[in-house]
Formats: structure tokens, sequence, C-alpha cells
């Protein structure tokens, strides 16, 4: 089994030299995603009258727009803005653009959808000398449902194939895996490493089932250890982290003024509910920024808001807390069995925990102390953060301390508490 210093430099050293293969060898792959180039463009020169474009996967061809550049005879260039047909194969059932309109420059974007099975495009144009082609995909984490496609141009009824994507995907990985020379790492571990920055690269955003995979191959020692390279290296260029969430954005890459906006948003909440009847606060990461430092925590990427239910009132409150937060069109977007999710269009998730209260005191859950007296809490105080008042527990301190532990001051990016309830599905 690998050790953990030899996974951290396995790690950092694979990492920055598959980013500069990506980065200078192949800038074609995975694009559309996140920060990558939206826009596939493959250079020719050769005579042509049609353009095919297919997927070598069972999946969906679905993209924005074409884009075809052609040569005069007096060897200036010029976009092609008419063509005799095209059309896409099988047809996605409500889809129904004027394909004609597909490379037209001054177009809105097309979103071409196909059906699933042997998906394809294929454009007819007079005969002329085609010099480059460009398809511009999704700009999502959708965008590798594209990731198999090939590109094939044709003249007089005879094709050829110019592009394949896999093809380019396998020589980028074959290149990385040539670069490293390493005996110190034993072949599936590095496999399994290996696979795990290229996900990174590709689409960072949906890597979650990935850092579960690392955490089961290597156990969580590892996997947090690791977590340093790849934010620094691949994910820090998407403006992304592996936080205590998975990979998100953490606070460190948001614009102070939606940070602002976000704490504000915690804040009406925080007093909607005070108004309601129901005793808010904030907690957890938002408060333990506020002690520490009076900032939010940079690794951290949301606010969280607890409130005080009595002991056996649970699912009418949680049921109450809902239907009020509704009136301020707030949706529940995840439930835990002792927290939820909510969030409104457009906005960043506010997690709202259950604090329960009986004779003894008020539970928190997770926590690493369990419960706090209700002193600690009551009566809430109030201050300005990020230009909003927000509410407090009495007590700040004690609290953090329940919740985080004697080293609450020490920093710790892969903190994570263990006592979580599970997700009700």
């Amino acid at each position: 089994m690998i050790n953990q210093k030899a996974a951290v430099d396995f790690v950092a050293e694979a990492a920055s030299k598959a980013m500069y293969i990506k980065n200078n060898i192949f800038p074609d792959l995975f694009f559309g995603s996140e920060l990558n180039q939206s826009f596939l463009t493959i250079d020719l020169d050769e005579d042509a009258d049609l353009i095919v474009v297919q997927l070598e996967d069972d999946n969906y061809l679905h993209f924005k727009s074409i884009r075809l550049t052609a040569q005069r005879d007096d060897g200036s260039l010029y976009f092609i803005d008419k063509i005799i047909s095209a059309d896409v194969y099988p047809r996605w059932r409500e889809f129904s653009v004027n394909l004609t309109e597909l490379v037209r420059i001054d177009s809105p974007d097309l979103n071409v959808h196909s059906d699933f099975g042997n998906s394809y495009v294929c454009i007819k144009f007079a005969r002329t000398r085609i010099r480059r082609f460009e398809l511009r995909n999704r700009e999502d984490m959708h965008s590798a449902r594209i990731w198999s496609v090939a590109v094939s141009v044709g003249l007089n009824g005879r094709i050829h194939r110019v592009y394949r994507h896999k093809e380019r995907i396998a020589a980028f990985k074959n290149c990385v895996n040539s670069a490293l020379d390493r005996s110190d790492i034993d072949p599936a571990s590095k496999s399994v490493l290996l696979d795990f920055i290229f996900e990174c690269i590709a689409t960072p955003l949906a890597s979650n089932d990935a850092i579960e995979r690392i955490h089961l191959a290597f156990g969580s020692s590892i996997s947090k250890s690791i977590r340093s390279p790849i934010n620094d290296i691949i994910l820090s260029k998407y403006s992304l982290s592996i936080t205590a969430h998975g990979i998100s954005k953490p606070f460190k890459y948001w614009p102070i003024h939606e940070i602002h906006k976000y704490i504000n948003e915690c804040a009406h909440v925080m007093k909607y509910l005070d108004d309601s009847g129901v005793r808010a606060f904030l907690s957890y990461g938002g408060l333990l920024g506020f002690v520490r430092n009076g900032q939010v925590i940079s690794h951290d990427d949301d606010l969280d808001i607890s409130v005080v239910v009595p002991k056996g009132m649970l699912e009418l409150s949680r049921t109450k807390i809902e239907t009020q937060l509704s009136e301020i069109e707030y949706t529940v977007i995840e439930r835990h069995e002792m927290h939820f999710i909510v969030g409104r269009k457009n906005s960043k998730g506010i997690d709202i925990f259950f604090c329960i209260e009986d004779d003894s005191g008020i539970g928190f859950y997770p926590s690493a102390g369990g419960g706090c007296l209700n002193s600690d809490i009551f009566p809430l105080s109030h201050c300005e953060w990020y230009g909003s008042l927000i509410a407090l527990p009495k007590n700040p301190f004690n609290v953090v301390r329940n919740l985080y532990g004697d080293d609450w001051r020490i920093p710790d990016p892969g903190f994570g508490h263990i006592n979580w309830v599970p997700k009700v599905e």
C-alpha cells in the first residue's frame, strides 16, 4: 500500500505534468467544461462539400453551433454562412430549429440536440477549400457528453476522418503516464490516482464520486493529504477547491460583493424566522469564522443557520419552517435527518440545522461536544457582519468550542464532522 508522503509527492508531480501536457500539447481536450475553451478548433486544408459530426458512444449529441472557415481562390478567408442542407440523426423529439442556420455566425446559439444512438450531424455545402472547423460545446458539466466526438470531411461521396476526441484523450493519458517514472508507486495505486487527476482536469464539478473512490482506496489520511496539491495545481485554475462538501467554489474565490450579498440573504432568512417565532442564529463555519477573525473562512463555501426546536417537536417544526420559508420563495433543495438546505432561484443554498432543546440544554448535531447550556445561546445577540445585522448565540466562544473542540482556533481545511445524521432520500 502506498504511504502518505509518496502519495502526496506523486500527485503533485503527476498533476503538474498533466496540466502542462494538456495545456501545451492537447489544448483541444475537454472543450466546454468550466474554464476550458468552448470551441473545438480543427485546422484543415482540403477541398470538401460535406462535414459529418458524430459520436463514438451511445450518448446525446448536444452542442451549440458550428463555424466553418473557407478559403477563396485569392487566398482570403471567410466564414461559410450558406449551406445546402443540414440535419441531425436521430432527431431529438423536441428539436425543431432550422439547421440551415447552423453555420451562420450571426445566429443565436442553436443548441443542436440528438436522441440516443448513432448520433450525427451532416452538413452539405458547395465545394470549397475548408481551412478551419469549429464546434462550440455547452459550457457546463454536461459538456462531457460530446467528448467522444469524431469529425469527418467528404468530397464527391468520399468521406474520411480528420479528428477523434477519444483518440486524443487516450494519447494525453499515455503521454502523462510515460512522463512519470516512479518506482515507489505500485501500478494499482498509480492508476487510481491518475484517474482522479484526469477527472479533476476534465470535469472538476462532477468529480465528487472520484473523491469518494480515493477515500475508499487509500483511507481518510491519504485522501485528505492529497487535497492540497490537487487544489493548488489543478482546481485553483477553475477557482475551485476540494472542501468538506466536495469540489466547490470556496469563499476565497468569491468577489467581496457576492459575500456581502450571500450574508445579507442569510441575515434576511434569520430575521424572517425570528419574526415568525423561530429562534435562529448563525452557527457552524460562519460562526467559527466570525469569532476566529471576523471573516468568512476562506476554504469554506457556505453558511449555516441553527434553529432551536423543543424535544419531540422536530417533525412539526421542520414542516412549519419549510412552509414559512416558502412564503419568501425559499424551497428545500436537499433534506437530511437533522438539517436541510434551502435556496432561491439563482442563489447559493443555506444550510439550516435543527438544535434540540430539553431540560439538560441544547443539542447540536453534528458537533464535537454534543450540546450547550441554554444560557450559552439565549438571549441572542446581534452584530453587524459584512454590512448585515446577524443573530449570534449569547456566548459564541462556548458554542464554537462545543462544535469544533478545543483546537477551534487552528484552521483545518480538511476538517469534517464524523457524527453526521443520514440524508433523507
